[in-house]
């Protein structure tokens, strides 16, 4: 971000967003920071939602790992990413899924998704979900054979640093 475009985006403020000279929406931020908690909540909350549009008992392998890292905003505290990567059971039919996957995330809830494919049997996929909010979920899907490999990360906002209360010493 710029220098003069610093905080142009303050909390409790409206944004219009623009993509390649087409108005994609218009976001109202939150009032406030979340906690780091609600922030944790946040990315796993998105996370569950790409999840659910999968068949529960055909997911296998699931590994996922959060981290907390400093957000990219000067003094703005720390961001909560998460990586989950799991597999199916059975190659996904992309097609089929993806009418599911538009249910699950719709526009006129505020959801903005962008999709990318690979070649023509359309693996990979990459999706790019936006919620109101400004959440950010990237989804890769990928179908080789009789498998199939779902990778998902999520960052929140960026939430204060926890403060500590220093103990007294004893003495």
């Amino acid at each position: 971000m710029s220098r003069g475009a610093k905080g142009l985006i303050a909390s409790g403020t409206v944004a219009i967003v623009v993509l390649g000279g087409v108005l994609v929406g218009i976001v109202r931020t939150p009032d406030q920071a979340p906690t780091l908690e609600e922030a944790h909540a946040a990315v796993e909350e998105s996370l569950e939602r790409v999840r659910a549009t999968f068949p529960a008992d055909a997911v296998v392998d699931a590994v996922s790992e959060v981290t907390e890292q400093p957000c990219p905003v000067e003094g703005g505290g720390v961001i909560v990413e998460r990586h989950e990567s799991f597999a199916l059971d059975h190659a996904l039919v992309i097609r089929a899924w993806d009418e599911e996957f538009a249910e699950a995330f719709p526009e006129a809830d505020g959801w903005y998704v962008t999709a990318g494919q690979g070649s023509e049997d359309d693996s990979p996929l990459d999706l790019t979900i936006v919620g109101r909010d400004l959440s950010v979920v990237n989804v890769r899907v990928i179908v080789d054979g009789d498998a199939t490999t779902v990778e998902m990360t999520t960052t929140s906002q960026c939430a204060p640093m926890p403060t500590t209360t220093p103990t007294p010493s004893g003495g």
